[in-house]
């Protein structure tokens, strides 16, 4: 396909208003593959440009051009883009955000100053889609710091550690903050004095009842203190609806945070970063007020690590789908599936219902209100048990029932037309002549 050439290939990432990093006025570009396997780059004019054709990229204007391609839109190897002109920047685009495609000694991805490492296009699409996430689900449960209920109904609360290990069911899909000085296997959170809490079973409630555990790797437990403390002022504010990018921004100062992914833990995603800054040693002697150490050194300073482990993406995905959220969504379509067939084939499920459950007549009841709260009664197990629990059946029945009907009308309407065409009139004719033959 020659440059500048008009073409409708499907590019999605150009419906999208974009907010790119830097340059907003720069040219951008959707690649894609053409039938031969080359790299082709269509721009907002429809118009088409071979990146590897010479003079080709400064054909399309003196200002930087960026490429955009849609998640969905990958090739089957990230290698393939290294087939494109090396000074190009990749943008991932997923729901109008961008994410930074980038190859150093592997590949990676980036949005803003956080950067995941990737082996492929799975673990791309998956990054994408979990650093785009909020990093938070539901009301969030801070352990240590130190407020005794919710404030003016927001969706933060603290907890003792003790509670959630007794009762972990009562933060289902919820999120669990876990300031604390991580040891091998063992978590000392703010105060707690003693042997610390196991991590693991902290992580297997966690998996069990599709928890957001966040895991604040503190320098002791004093900072843990303080991580508490001075996260939850910041929770008060816009922290807790940061996407999952974001909320890693927050712990990493001004300076770049590489993150650990790892998507293979048993219905969980692990995301963590271990850049750790040690804070800077005061004058010997000299105390250091926790205020003092709060209002001057942010959270990056005081931890060594932060650990998201999440629900992996096929469960997070089901979890969304649901409109109860304590029901399976796979029986919540049943149940809504089953409810509109069951009144679809209203008539034939009211008649397997009255065979089960005969209704009684009025003359049977003393008082008008008895017989009125008995039918209210009857018409609620109806309408929001039987038809949501059996009416798929019901409307299968129906339906079986139906064809059953209309096959036998079938078959005896050519039933009838064989015996009125084929057999009726050779044994009226017999007949005939077998009468004629009789002798008289």
């Amino acid at each position: 396909m020659k440059a500048g050439k008009k073409a409708d290939i499907d590019t999605p990432a150009l419906k999208y208003d974009v907010d790119l990093p830097g340059g907003k006025d720069d040219l951008v570009g959707a690649p894609y593959l053409d039938e031969s396997g080359n790299w082709k780059v269509k721009l907002k004019d429809k118009s088409i440009i071979d990146p590897s054709a010479p003079y080709a990229l400064q054909a399309v204007g003196k200002n930087k051009l960026r490429l955009l391609i849609d998640v969905d839109d990958l090739p089957s190897s990230l290698d393939k883009f290294l087939e494109l002109p090396p000074h190009l920047e990749i943008y991932v685009v997923r729901k109008k955000q961008a994410y930074r495609l980038k190859k150093a000694e592997g590949w990676s991805v980036a949005k803003g100053r956080v950067e995941v490492a990737v082996g492929g296009v799975d673990a791309l699409q998956q990054a994408v889609w979990h650093l785009q996430r909020p990093w938070s689900s539901g009301a969030v449960h801070i352990v240590g710091a130190g407020l005794k209920s919710r404030q003016g109904g927001s969706r933060v609360a603290s907890i003792d550690i003790e509670q959630f290990l007794n009762d972990p069911a009562r933060l289902k899909h919820q999120t669990l903050v876990v300031p604390g000085r991580v040891s091998g296997n063992e978590l000392f959170v703010a105060g707690q004095k003693g042997q610390g809490v196991d991590l693991r079973r902290l992580k297997q409630h966690a998996q069990e009842n599709s928890i957001n555990l966040v895991v604040l790797d503190a320098v002791d437990q004093k900072a843990a203190r303080m991580v508490g403390k001075q996260l939850l002022q910041r929770l008060d504010a816009s922290m807790i609806y940061d996407d999952t990018a974001k909320f890693f921004q927050r712990f990493g100062g001004d300076e770049a945070m590489r993150l650990t992914f790892d998507p293979s833990r048993n219905s969980q995603t692990l995301i963590s970063n271990n850049a750790y800054r040690p804070i800077v040693e005061p004058v010997a002697g000299a105390p250091v007020s926790a205020a003092t150490v709060i209002t001057d050194i942010s959270l990056h300073g005081l931890l060594h690590a932060v650990h998201v482990i999440r629900p992996d993406q096929e469960h997070a995905r089901e979890y969304d789908q649901r409109i109860v959220p304590m029901i399976h969504s796979n029986v919540q379509w049943y149940l809504l599936a089953s409810l509109i067939l069951g009144f679809m084939s209203f008539s034939f499920t009211r008649s397997v219902w009255q065979r089960i459950w005969p209704p009684r007549r009025r003359e049977q009841f003393g008082n008008v209100i008895f017989y009125a709260s008995y039918a209210l009664w009857r018409g609620l197990l109806f309408a929001l048990l039987f038809v949501p629990l059996l009416g798929l059946f019901t409307f299968i029945a129906s339906v079986v029932l139906w064809v059953y009907r209309l096959l036998r009308r079938v078959v005896l309407a050519i039933w009838w037309m064989i015996e009125t065409l084929l057999i009726k009139p050779p044994r009226y004719i017999y007949r005939k002549i077998a009468g004629s033959q009789e002798p008289e």
